[in-house]
């Protein structure tokens, strides 16, 4: 389950709250290896879709369109329905299959915080619908008016999605995130750390950083007086230039960077102005992610050029556990909840060997307040 990702046409995002505590709860006794297996079926019933689509659309939020089905696949398993019940459950998520880029491209929403769990409501509700007997449109996804040909304009690979389906998985394809921001903006965070350490730089010896930008980083970069100063933590996470400006004041980039008190830290605001991007369409997200290109000139003419080779996550340079273990201890260092040290060290010790674990749950409770 922890196995090195590959780069993908589309990050997840937080949709992996399918496999959520209320499937678990509901049904009980489930065992590590049936959630593994659940969300195996979830991510490869994603990707599978998200990959067969022809071509980058900057319209519908595939996160949340194609992720209630994905989501549903896994709580259908864990809810040990049949093919029928589940043909069912996918039937009925179609109804709550929406949701448009805007929630990315546009300010002042706290949206993209909670849209996973709405997805994984919708799921839960789908398949527990299903299993007490009522149907679903049967032909969700081919019909004349169906998933793929409204959504989507019938521009799929049918055979992409059905290729070794049932033996090989794509789920052990997906890139991990080591930065908590919009996933195309890690590849630029990447290359400006390895230009700000690999040249020892402060913020003070730059005049300008020039990140150049297609079409999908264009949404991250303007309306740029906007961008440089985010209202919102969601917006400053969907920002290029604060994220950048981050990196650059701090040489590392956490959730502490995106806290209320941290959108107004003067120093990574002052950084945020020295952001110019460049427009240059042979950075737009075509079928797969595009690389980052940064030059950073410095206050005496030069200028430093770094690229998101490299960038941790990769296939190339996967994260390892030690990586996830400590992006797992950061988030939990923010929890609205607080876990103490020794919750946080017993959880990590259960996900060691959560396919050895007769209660999958058991990592959930965990992090109780009752623990």
């Amino acid at each position: 389950f922890f196995s090195s990702r590959r780069r993908h046409t589309r990050y997840i995002g937080d949709w992996s709250s399918d496999v959520c505590s209320s499937d678990l709860e509901h049904k009980g006794g489930v065992s590590g290896k049936d959630i593994i297996k659940a969300i195996a079926i979830g991510q490869d019933v994603f990707l599978r879709i998200r990959r067969s689509l022809l071509g980058q659309r900057l319209d519908w939020l595939a996160t949340t369109v194609i992720g209630v089905f994905s989501a549903t696949a896994a709580a259908a398993s864990v809810l040990g329905l049949d093919a029928d019940q589940t043909a069912n459950a996918l039937g009925i998520a179609s109804l709550v299959s929406c949701g448009t880029l805007e929630m990315r491209f546009g300010t002042g929403s706290d949206l993209g915080e909670i849209y996973a769990g709405f997805v994984a409501k919708s799921a839960l509700l789908s398949t527990l619908l299903a299993q007490k007997g009522v149907t679903g449109t049967q032909s969700v996804f081919e019909g004349q008016a169906g998933i793929m040909n409204v959504y989507f304009g019938g521009q799929y690979d049918r055979a992409r999605i059905l290729a070794q389906l049932g033996s090989h998985f794509e789920g052990a394809t997906m890139q991990y995130k080591p930065w908590p921001v919009c996933g195309i903006a890690n590849t630029y965070i990447h290359a400006i750390l390895e230009i700000m350490r690999g040249h020892d730089l402060t913020v003070g010896q730059i005049a300008e950083i020039r990140p150049y930008v297609g079409d999908f980083q264009q949404r991250m970069s303007y309306p740029l007086d906007q961008r440089r100063q985010p209202a919102c933590s969601m917006d400053a996470r969907f920002s290029m230039p604060f994220c950048l400006a981050v990196a650059a004041v701090h040489h590392e980039v956490g959730v502490a960077h995106f806290t209320t008190e941290a959108l107004s830290d003067p120093a990574v605001l002052a950084a945020a102005k020295l952001v110019v991007p460049i427009d240059d369409a042979a950075y737009d997200w075509k079928t797969q992610m595009p690389d980052a290109r940064i030059d950073v000139v410095l206050n005496d003419g030069r200028i430093l050029t770094g690229t998101g080779a490299g960038t941790p996550g990769t296939a190339e340079h996967p994260m390892g556990w030690p990586e996830l273990v400590e992006k797992f201890q950061n988030c939990a260092a923010f929890s609205a909840v607080p876990v103490s040290p020794e919750q946080v060290a017993d959880v990590i010790e259960q996900m060691k060997r959560l396919d050895e674990l007769v209660d999958g749950t058991a990592p959930i409770r965990a992090l109780s307040p009752a623990s």
